[in-house]
């Protein structure tokens, strides 16, 4: 039996693997994809549906294809699409290694994690479909373990394996395993680094639930890459690297020394890959999340900085008056910055009021002739974490209105039982209190707030979880289309 049918590996919203989202950085490179709202995706290795569900519902333009092995997680994705009503978006159980796929031509290719976790074989497989299978513009996204970093991990994979080769039961073996690295952890081995590299491995996993941890950390295959060889798969197949899927994290860190900036440097005059490899030396980068395309698509590399005008940006900004000017922070990615430019701060002002609703370029500044400068100063603030761009706008209700309206995905999920409910901004938020869930399943647009606060028995406290709803994405505006 697939070991996938055993333990259900929990399948969730991947919001950097988005058309959405994909579309920005692809763009910034320009590579010119097809838009979002109507284009084909293909998610392979798809589990249960939860990263496509929420696309089909927000895009209902597009369409959507799921593949997976597991009979079991197809099944519960088909039976997901029907309960939410979608026309949109198809699972089907196949392998891919079964060359008589019938798929079409996709926009858009998602495989998460998919090529670490299978023999090479099938890795080489992914790339051949991806260059088959994409479209003359159409990206990639290749999520992957990455080396140096991984080999820490490989580690304590190791360690656990060999704590429970002779044991047989799922469950059991992911239980032993997870205690044997908390042993570690708290073992009190003498050396310091040993004793911090040991607690660090076991927050890791146990941030993880019992079915990730299992198929990641206990699975048979485990098949990190240096992104030099990544790099040397895609050319194989005719296709090209174009950046890492979340923007920041393709940037050089800024606190270099002048030493490690000067090896950046001479990386940088062999060419770019050379040059991100050398950045995952530095990072000791264990994961990566690139974005391919066909080797024929021309890349420009200087463009980023040009082309922030064609985007939709939001932040959930906070703002300081400083000495210097003002400060702006965003408490979810830490990033922060000071500046005294009226112009950017104006800018940063209306995005951060924005939110969680996107705010369209030319909306940032009421003068056509300031707005080529802020492109340069946007595509740093994008770079560092500040705020973030998407190709398409995005509406959510700042206020609860007379007749809140949670969004349908969300609303479905807690019908589900779900512990971890999905807002428009698609950052997953667990709810464990049972009034909180109860309201979001009333909250459909037929309740005033007065019936609502009826039902739960707590105005005040359905008061305060409404502007906490508006406030993280949940409510649509009446007649969205998301209801």
């Amino acid at each position: 039996m697939n070991p996938y049918d055993l333990v259900e590996y929990p399948s969730y919203a991947i919001p950097q693997s988005y058309p959405d989202k994909l579309a920005v950085v692809a763009e910034m490179f320009g590579v010119n994809p097809v838009p979002p709202g109507r284009a084909r995706v293909l998610d392979v290795g798809c589990g249960s549906g939860a990263n496509l569900l929420p696309m089909a519902v927000l895009w209902p333009g597009s369409e959507y294809v799921g593949i997976d092995l597991a009979a079991s997680a197809i099944d519960k994705a088909k039976a997901s699409a029907a309960q939410l009503g979608l026309k949109n978006v198809h699972f089907t159980m196949a392998d891919l290694m079964d060359h008589e796929l019938d798929l079409g031509k996709f926009d858009y290719i998602i495989a998460h994690g998919f090529i670490s976790w299978v023999p090479t074989f099938v890795r080489k497989r992914l790339f051949e479909v991806c260059r088959d299978l994409l479209t003359p513009r159409g990206i990639a996204y290749i999520s992957y373990n990455s080396y140096p970093g991984s080999h820490i991990r490989d580690m304590f994979r190791q360690i656990m394996l060999e704590h429970v080769r002779d044991i047989a039961d799922p469950m059991k073996r992911a239980e032993e395993a997870r205690a044997l690295v908390q042993l570690i952890a708290d073992s009190g081995v003498a050396s310091d680094a040993i004793q911090e590299l040991a607690r660090s491995e076991r927050d890791v996993i146990f941030r993880k639930s019992i079915g990730s941890f299992y198929h990641d950390e206990l699975e048979v295959n485990f098949n990190p890459i240096y992104f030099h060889e990544f790099a040397s798969f895609a050319s194989v197949h005719d296709l090209q690297f174009i950046f890492e899927a979340v923007y920041n994290e393709g940037q050089v860190p800024l606190q270099l020394t002048d030493e490690a900036n000067g090896l950046l440097e001479q990386a940088a005059t062999r060419g770019v890959l050379v040059h991100e490899q050398y950045q995952d030396f530095l990072k000791l980068r264990r994961f990566r999340q690139s974005l391919v395309t066909h080797s024929s698509v021309a890349i420009d590399r200087e463009a980023p900085p040009r082309m922030m005008h064609k985007f939709h940006f939001a932040a959930p900004l906070q703002r300081t008056a400083v000495p210097e000017g003002v400060e702006f922070s965003n408490p979810q990615t830490k990033a922060a910055v000071v500046t005294p430019n009226p112009i950017t701060i104006s800018a940063l002002d209306r995005i951060g009021k924005a939110w969680p609703s996107t705010v369209a370029f030319d909306q940032l500044t009421d003068d056509p002739g300031q707005r080529e400068g802020l492109e340069p100063v946007l595509e740093r603030f994008f770079a560092a974490g500040l705020i973030d761009a998407h190709a398409t706008p995005r509406i959510c209700l700042q206020q609860p209105g007379t007749h809140p309206e949670v969004w349908k995905y969300a609303r479905w999920q807690a019908q589900n039982h779900e512990r971890v409910l999905t807002p428009m901004t698609l950052a997953g938020v667990a709810v464990e209190d049972e009034n909180i869930r109860k309201l979001v399943l009333l909250a459909d647009g037929t309740r005033s707030v007065d019936e609502l606060a009826a039902a739960i028995g707590d105005r005040t406290g359905v008061e305060r979880s409404l502007v906490g709803a508006a406030r993280m994405g949940f409510l649509v505006p009446p007649g969205s289309g998301l209801q």
